[in-house]
């Protein structure tokens, strides 16, 4: 299993703190609601092609190329602890601490499992004459700031602000599905590359080939902040607010 380790210049000054807080406290305009913001990583959803006149021809394209769009493939990503760094189970502990402090609403479309692999079909099946490279995508985030509490003499956390971000589902119904049927938010967009892409023309990995790479829990069975409660916690949260909308047609 990967962990993500941030990329913060200082941090990486920092020791690996293992963390046994028991509070966060949200901070800034946006609180337990949390905001929206990008994955560090732009996945590769298309083959490569340097579109001339002469290959939009032999596609019988007036003007554009047609790119092999990625169907079914597998994209595996990790929620996001910035500001510190810490070992991987401190960080499932603070993912599952500020999972049970959100608000419904972000619960209910925020997925912080340990890992997580999407089953992805890309949108964009053509470029433009002169266009160079492949199709990209980007997910979105949910992200949450806040300062730590009530942690071990020795976690070295008390105090610390640090940014907890889990990739944001597409609408709240997500939750719900099996892992291979939720769809995440995000953009798709076209990536300039003079090279053969991040990857090459050869086929995508397919969701299938690495979809046993999930994790579906966020911290140890004897975890203070373990994982049955606190899926428990956000599923009870995601539906409230599916019922809230369905009565009251809350958009």
């Amino acid at each position: 299993m990967k962990s993500w380790v941030s990329t913060i210049s200082l941090a990486a000054l920092l020791p690996l703190a293992a963390a046994d807080c028991d509070n966060f406290d949200f901070t800034g305009q946006f609180g337990s609601n949390g905001f929206s913001a990008t994955y560090n990583t732009t996945f590769q959803v298309s083959g490569w092609k340097n579109c001339t006149a002469d290959v939009a021809a032999q596609d019988n394209r007036n003007g554009s190329c047609s790119l092999d769009r990625g169907i079914g493939i597998g994209l595996e990503v990790y929620p996001e602890v910035r500001y510190v760094q810490v070992d991987r189970d401190a960080q499932r502990e603070i993912l599952a601490l500020v999972q049970e402090k959100m608000s419904a609403a972000a619960a209910a479309t925020t997925n912080f499992n340990s890992t997580i692999v999407m089953n992805y079909t890309s949108v964009l099946d053509s470029i433009s004459v002169g266009d160079v490279g492949y199709n990209g995508y980007t997910p979105n985030l949910n992200c949450f700031d806040g300062v730590l509490s009530d942690c071990d003499d020795d976690d070295n956390l008390e105090g610390k602000a640090i940014r907890v971000c889990g990739l944001k589902w597409l609408d709240r119904s997500q939750g719900f599905k099996s892992q291979g049927q939720q769809l995440y938010d995000g953009v798709e967009h076209f990536v300039s590359s003079t090279g053969n892409g991040t990857g090459s023309t050869s086929p995508l990995q397919s969701y299938d080939q690495i979809s046993g790479d999930a994790t579906n829990y966020l911290g140890d069975d004897d975890d203070d902040h373990g994982n049955s409660a606190v899926r428990n916690a956000v599923g009870s949260a995601a539906l409230v607010v599916a019922l809230l909308s369905s009565v009251y047609e809350i958009m």
